[in-house]
């Protein structure tokens, strides 16, 4: 009995999930991540280019890259 009941003589439901459904949340999870990352990155490409578009400037070190999108990063970007 120690365990087994609850309130009444109700029988405790068994755990309903399984390894499968735990895999299938997990699969589900990564997929919704991975299409969010692509999202995420795809308006950065999108913002950059509109930034080093506008100016007309050509990009041939990290240290041009900063200079160009210093009016979209403001202070963050690096001198």
């Amino acid at each position: 009995m120690c365990g087994r009941t609850i309130g009444w003589g109700l029988e405790e439901a068994p755990d309903a999930t399984t390894a499968d459904q735990r895999l299938a949340r997990a699969k589900i999870g990564a997929v919704i991540g991975a299409v969010f990352t692509a999202v995420i990155l795809w308006f950065m490409l999108v913002a950059s280019a509109a930034t080093l578009g506008q100016r007309h400037q050509t990009v041939t070190s990290a240290q041009d890259a900063a200079q160009a999108l210093r009016p979209l990063a403001s202070s963050l970007a690096a001198d």
